[in-house]
């Protein structure tokens, strides 16, 4: 065999499909876009957030309530949002101290703290929005993550939590109250276009676009994006048993897969999903959000190629701060 392109197909999915894999349990999707019934169903089922969210009001009001006061309260400062893609590694934790000592805010999310040289610099704000991260009814897969999470928390308190409003009460028997932001997470994505996040959000279940709508709502000067590659359309496989399966690539840890098919029944329901993705990434389009990678597949904001030069792999403070 002589087809360079051929060998590098196998190879590629050689190396991924014997990659440690874990599988997710879950409800299937019914996606179906060709089909007016089974879309005019799903419109109708996704009518269940707004009980979600007399659900969320009723035992939150008092969150509610703090964070509405948090409206436009960084209007003169900057922050940096930081997702777990790939193009994380383009920071280092020197880049990201001099960020931080020019008085960016750090938003960082989920188990930013498995990422052991950049978590050395404490972020300003970690959210979550996963209802298995740091609760004690996690699958056992995310015991010792979630244990690892508290730890880091515990160790550092000037770190405050966003999460759901539904999850405060839950956490603030582990954090000091103080600590806590909660956040409207009831889903009307069907429906709405709204990113307040003190209403059911009209866009997909991403922890980094809830990072991003809370990061609207403090109004900053400057938003800058970095970790939001969503690469997930290249990170597609799919083995013998026709199992959908992802590749997960994050910085700053090792390579492994994610059997998703309970959830995808096939390719295609997965890439319909995937396609909400981007599309709701446009609901953020804002003259104030900036992408640090210059080859991101979010295409909704502006970027900056923030590199240092065209032979390094790092971004240049200077080019963000200035």
């Amino acid at each position: 065999m002589s087809n360079k392109a051929t060998l590098e197909y196998l190879r590629m999915n050689r190396k991924v499909h014997n990659l440690p894999c874990a599988k997710i349990e879950g409800t299937p999707k019914k996606l179906d876009r060709k089909s007016l019934t089974k879309l005019f169903v799903n419109k109708i089922f996704n009518l269940k957030g707004i009980l979600v969210y007399f659900f969320e009001i009723s035992i939150g009001i008092k969150w509610m309530w703090n964070l509405k006061t948090l409206k436009s309260s960084k209007v003169q400062n900057r922050s940096i949002i930081i997702g777990n893609g790939p193009s994380q590694g383009y920071l280092t934790n020197e880049i990201l101290q001099g960020l931080k000592d020019n008085k960016l805010d750090i938003i960082v999310v989920n188990y930013w703290n498995e990422n052991v040289s950049l978590s050395s610099v404490v972020p300003t704000y970690l959210v979550i929005s996963d209802p298995h991260t740091l609760s004690e009814n996690a699958p056992s897969r995310l015991q010792d993550r979630n244990t690892a999470l508290r730890k880091y928390l515990l160790e550092n308190p000037t770190i405050t939590l966003i999460c759901p409003i539904r999850r405060c009460k839950e956490l603030s028997t582990i954090f000091n109250k103080e600590r806590l932001i909660g956040i409207v997470d009831s889903d009307l994505q069907y429906w709405s276009s709204n990113i307040t996040p003190i209403r059911p959000r009209g866009y997909i279940s991403m922890t980094l676009y809830k990072a991003l709508a809370i990061a609207k709502w403090f109004d900053y000067e400057k938003i800058y994006v970095l970790g939001m590659d969503n690469t997930y359309p290249r990170n597609i496989f799919c083995n013998i048993d026709n199992k959908f399966i992802n590749l997960e690539q994050h910085a700053g840890g090792d390579e492994y897969t994610v059997d998703q098919s309970k959830i995808y029944p096939n390719i295609g329901v997965g890439l319909l999903e995937i396609s909400d993705l981007y599309f709701d990434s446009y609901k953020f389009n804002s003259d104030s959000i900036y992408n640090l990678d210059p080859y991101s597949l979010t295409d909704s904001f502006k970027k900056i190629n923030a590199f240092s030069s065209d032979n390094e792999t790092n971004i240049s403070l200077n080019k963000i701060i200035r």
